[in-house]
């Protein structure tokens, strides 16, 4: 519109000799300007290499804000929320990068600046870099130390497996549980591990589970490119999985292959199988070590009735012989009554008892009447009669 009507007033420039002028307001000046920037086709796709700098994401919208500089001039961009949670790498100060996107006008500033639809490192060493400061940053919060990470459950009851429902990775992992520990509950998760979708989708998943009762959950995929596996280094996935109540075994990739997500996951895995022989346990092993475990608690169980057997042997014999001691002294002590109390006792210290037809004479009343009697003293017996006078014993 701006265009048009500046064309006409420029055909009417010079009437009679004279030129006319336009004024404009700051406005409508800008909002030419804009419309100018806009409909030009080279810059509605563009690609523009410098290096960030003042960078800024603001915490409560998540846009990104930036300058785009190489060393004679800048350029201010902004990549809004939507765009910037597509990214698979943090962005920050020094960065070499590649943006895309479109030119247009900030009206109200009359600020030029680019409108961030897409933002890569500007070559390898530069995707390294990146990575090596998201690095320091997460490192800085201790977001990989080993005091945070959670321990395997020995036996586990459920295990929850994140990984694509078509991929090889998950086939893998089921195919170990059914060999190792079926007695485990195992759930799919199904999430995208690669492509724009990926990063959401993991982090959902992620967070659905900590709502639920798995014992450990499996992140995994096969292997892949430098940039099929970038994903596994979002700064917000990484940060997901570092705050899992849930211990997560990370196995992205292959052997060599090593991603940030892998850092802050309880326990990494070189592949899907490694990782699931890591959780499940072979129940074979198991077996064996019950069995073992039950025939040595059987030959204890004997070992102990024996000696016990042989403690009780040996405290019974000294219980007797304790005993014995005890009766012995007791009929002793017996003995030493009777002897007290035996006449023949008597006897010995000079005293005899009479007796007629074998029974003691208790009284000389009885003796009177038997007439004879025999006198016994402790050596012998004496046979004695009776006088007539009363008093007298022959």
């Amino acid at each position: 519109m701006y265009r048009q009507r500046s064309r006409n007033r420029c055909s009417n420039r010079y009437e009679g000799g004279c030129s006319v002028s336009i004024t404009l307001t700051v406005t409508q000046l800008n909002s030419y300007l804009k419309a100018v920037l806009d409909s030009d086709d080279l810059l509605r796709n563009i690609f523009v290499t410098g290096e960030i700098s003042n960078f800024t994401q603001h915490f409560k919208t998540g846009h990104l804000y930036f300058t785009l500089k190489d060393r004679n001039s800048t350029i201010k961009c902004v990549m809004f929320a939507p765009a910037s949670k597509r990214l698979m790498f943090a962005p920050c100060d020094g960065l070499a990068v590649i943006v895309s996107g479109r030119i247009s006008l900030f009206e109200r500033d009359s600020n030029c600046q680019i409108y961030v639809e897409n933002i890569a490192p500007n070559g390898t060493g530069a995707a390294k870099e990146a990575l090596k400061k998201l690095f320091k940053k997460l490192n800085a919060e201790h977001m990989f130390d080993e005091s945070k990470k959670l321990p395997l459950p020995k036996y586990p009851n459920k295990a929850a497996v994140i990984t694509s429902a078509s991929g090889a990775a998950y086939h893998d992992v089921v195919s170990v549980w059914k060999r190792r520990w079926p007695l485990c509950d195992l759930e799919l998760v199904p999430a995208a591990v690669q492509g724009d979708q990926a990063v959401s989708q993991i982090r959902a998943a992620l967070n659905k589970l900590q709502n639920s009762d798995p014992e450990v959950i499996l992140l995994t995929r096969g292997g892949g490119s430098d940039e099929d596996l970038w994903i596994f280094n979002d700064e917000e996935l990484v940060r997901t999985v570092a705050s899992s109540k849930i211990p997560v075994v990370s196995a992205v990739g292959h052997d060599i292959d090593y991603t940030l997500c892998d850092m802050a996951a309880s326990f990494r895995a070189a592949t899907p199988t490694a990782a699931a022989e890591l959780v499940f346990p072979d129940w074979r092993e198991i077996y064996r070590i019950v069995e073992t475990v039950s025939s040595e608690t059987t030959r204890l169980v004997y070992a102990l009735i024996d000696d016990y057997e042989c403690r009780t042997s040996i405290d019974l014999n000294a219980a007797l012989k304790a005993l014995l001691i005890v009766k012995q002294q007791q009929w002793i002590r017996q003995c030493e009554k009777l002897e007290a109390l035996s006449p023949i006792s008597t006897l010995l210290r000079g005293y005899s008892i009479a007796f007629s037809d074998g029974t003691a004479v208790q009284n000389a009343k009885e003796l009177r009447r038997k007439k004879e009697f025999d006198l016994k003293f402790y050596d012998g017996e004496v046979p004695c009669r009776v006088r007539s006078d009363k008093n007298s014993l022959l």
